[in-house]
């Protein structure tokens, strides 16, 4: 979409139908509010009266609009508005002529009402909110939740909405046997963390992202790979820590039932997605029909009964698609659950029979890799891959194999070494060009398409007229085109620049790893910033010594010393769950959800949209953001503490975040949940 700067540029570049009225419009307010700025907000020009929104117009392909900002509190004394919506309609209805319009004196008078609404510090209101459902618990799930601490610690912290999604499942059970299979699932949900509808939220979906790219609708959790908790530990000498690694991904793909299971997914995803398509449909008829009779002057009666039969079928639909995602999300789980469950096993048995005290994951759920540098024989890929008789080709794979060397762990933050690179510095500048050539031929595009349907407004032979409307066809689709493919081109591009500047920092990870005759390399934090070591030696971070390979200049405080411990203890935490449990976390996500509303009614009463506006919604992220941190960090001083405390008297060397799924198994005497629990007086 084309972006301008001025009301007269956005004029000028309309249909040449709209100029005149849009001019009109202009003048109007002008006459009646001298004062008024011109501004242009979600790309359209927007006539600001004292800092707030007075009034807007908008041009279209074939109609234009004149909207007020506070319509819905205007007494529109000569009954003209067909709505009181912010919306491409306006006030006036679509309007491609001026004939169409009010009188001057009728038009200055609205915007003089507008004007004195603005002067009251009249402000939008927006939709009331719905008040909180809040059911009470029925009496045998208070007595599970009882019975377990640490799924009612969970199930404290939760927000309402959370609480009253299990109670709704539980007192929905049919019968007493269901009622207690219930049960006991929440119980088992909660102590993982897990909210009632967790298949179905963002945070959960991406966790399955490794099972299978080409699943779009993806359910079911990487359940059995997440490490469960211990409940106890025992501090004991031992000759040699024994850490193994693999890709889940691969384990997956290589299953002997994965293809099956994979085409089968697709076959019933296609048969919903009709279902699905169908359900729209309906949907989509229903809003038409609404729209056909308000466009051709029905009564309020017709209007509001067809208006309400929308409102019915929208309903009826969400809740018809909803059951159509629960009804693949239960087939995915039934095909892959066994899967999941068979590679589980596998390594279980794998770890027991090697004396294997962890297995890390090669790359965490989001790709981000994990392991940075690690022998080919401490790979379990080829033991679990035969476990489960898979036909893969095993040739080129060590089995796993420890007795060639001892475990010797350094780390660092892959991301932070790549972004200090100078070719970082040289990517980002030809990207930034690359960005302006994309745009810089679409506008070259777009403007060649003006031209031509100039020509063809001018033109009267209907030959002619029929050649540049297929021109005007042509560039319209490769512009569509142009638009859709913007973000796929500079992924492309990113990726072209971005994966010599990766094998340098690979090739210096592993220099600077045997160099230092360290068994792994691995990645300090996930993505997302979050960490994936929460406790380690400053002499094993090789990031200075990364810096001096690639050339990096940096001043800093750290030593490019390395002289990491051999054989070294390491424990196992999951740092999310453990801050969800502490006392302080009660209510933080109530806060959370009051401020994001109080900076949204902010914004809206400033007569901003931050539903449509990606800078206001992008400033009230980072104010939430700010206020969580401000939350938060006292609870990760504690939480800190309180695993310096536990690894030093447990003379472990490294204490490491099971939550980004990066440790597929530990044993059950390097998990510290129950120590840390205690640290914590939880």
């Amino acid at each position: 979409m084309a972006k301008f700067n001025n009301f007269d540029d956005y004029i000028t570049n309309a249909e040449s139908f709209a100029q005149p009225i849009l001019n009109y419009f202009r003048s109007c307010v002008q006459e009646a509010c001298p004062e008024a700025e011109e501004s242009f907000k979600w790309s359209m020009p927007f006539f600001v009266y004292k800092g707030n929104n007075l009034c807007h117009m908008a041009a279209f392909k074939q109609h234009t609009s004149f909207s007020f900002w506070l319509a819905g509190k205007m007494k529109d004394q000569h009954k003209l508005f067909v709505t009181t919506a912010n919306s491409g309609m306006g006030q006036f209805g679509k309007v491609s002529t001026l004939d169409q319009l009010p009188r001057q004196d009728i038009l200055i008078a609205y915007i003089v009402e507008a004007m004195a609404l603005a002067d009251a510090g009249e402000k939008l209101e927006s939709a009331p909110k719905k008040p909180a459902r809040k059911y009470e618990a029925p009496e045998m799930m208070v007595e599970a939740l009882a019975e377990n601490t640490k799924a009612m610690a969970m199930y404290n912290v939760f927000s309402q909405s959370n609480k009253n999604d299990y109670i709704e499942w539980i007192i929905g059970a049919k019968t007493d046997a269901t009622r207690d299979k219930r049960i006991a699932q929440m119980l088992e949900w909660l102590e993982e963390g897990k909210p009632r509808n967790w298949k179905y939220m963002k945070e959960y979906k991406k966790q399955i992202n490794t099972l299978a790219p080409q699943i779009t609708h993806v359910m079911t959790p990487f359940r059995y790979f997440l490490v469960a908790f211990a409940l106890s530990l025992s501090y004991f000498s031992f000759a040699q820590t024994r850490i193994g690694y693999t890709s889940s991904d691969v384990l997956i793909k290589n299953h002997p039932q994965y293809e099956s299971a994979q085409e089968d997914y697709k076959k019933k995803e296609k048969e919903l997605s009709v279902k699905a398509a169908a359900l729209t449909a309906q949907l989509q008829e229903a809003i038409n029909k609404y729209t056909q009779k308000k466009e051709a002057g029905g009564n309020t009666k017709e209007l509001h009964q067809l208006e309400q039969e929308v409102l019915q079928k929208q309903e009826a639909c969400e809740m018809s698609l909803q059951e159509l995602d629960d009804q693949l999300a239960q087939y995915q789980a039934e095909l892959f659950d066994p899967i999941l469950k068979e590679i589980d096993d596998a390594l279980f048995e794998c770890a027991k029979e090697n004396n294997i005290d962890a297995i890390y994951q090669s790359a965490n759920d989001e790709g981000v890799s994990f392991i940075l540098y690690a022998p080919d024989n401490n790979q379990i890929t080829h033991n679990v891959l035969t476990d489960i008789k898979s036909t893969a080709d095993l040739s080129e794979i060590e089995p796993f194999d420890m007795s060639k060397n001892k475990v010797r762990i350094g780390y660092t933050n892959i991301e932070v070494v790549v972004a200090m690179m100078p070719e970082s510095d040289r990517m980002n500048e030809a990207m930034e060009f690359y960005k302006s050539q994309l745009i810089s031929d679409f506008e070259v595009k777009r403007k060649a398409g003006m031209t031509i349907y100039e020509l063809y407004q001018a033109e009267k032979d209907p030959v002619k007229r029929k050649s540049y409307e297929e021109q005007l066809l042509e560039i319209q689709s490769e512009l569509e085109t142009m638009e859709s493919e913007f973000q796929g081109n500079l992924d492309v591009k990113r990726n072209t620049l971005t994966e010599p500047i990766l094998e340098k920092a690979q090739a210096a990870i592993e220099k600077v790893a045997k160099k230092n005759k360290l068994t792994y390399v691995l990645n300090q934090t996930n993505s997302s910033g979050v960490s994936t070591i929460v406790y380690g030696p400053d002499n094993a971070d090789i990031t200075v010594t990364l810096y001096e390979e690639l050339g990096v200049d940096y001043s800093g405080d750290l030593s490019s010393e390395i002289s990491s411990e051999t054989n070294v203890k390491v424990g196992y935490i999951n740092v999310e769950r453990a801050l969800a449990m502490m006392p302080e976390s009660s209510g933080i996500n109530e806060k959370i959800d009051a401020k994001t509303n109080e900076l949204y009614q902010e914004a809206v009463n400033s007569g901003k949209d931050p539903n449509n506006d990606s800078e206001v919604a992008q400033e009230i992220m980072y104010k939430v953001n700010q206020y969580k941190s401000q939350l938060l960090n006292p609870l990760m001083i504690k939480l800190q503490d309180a695993i310096d405390k536990i690894a030093v008297e447990g003379g472990f060397d490294y204490v490491i975040n099971q939550t980004s799924s990066n440790v597929l198994y530990a044993q059950d005497a390097f998990v510290l949940s129950d120590e840390l629990f205690e640290a914590l007086g939880l």
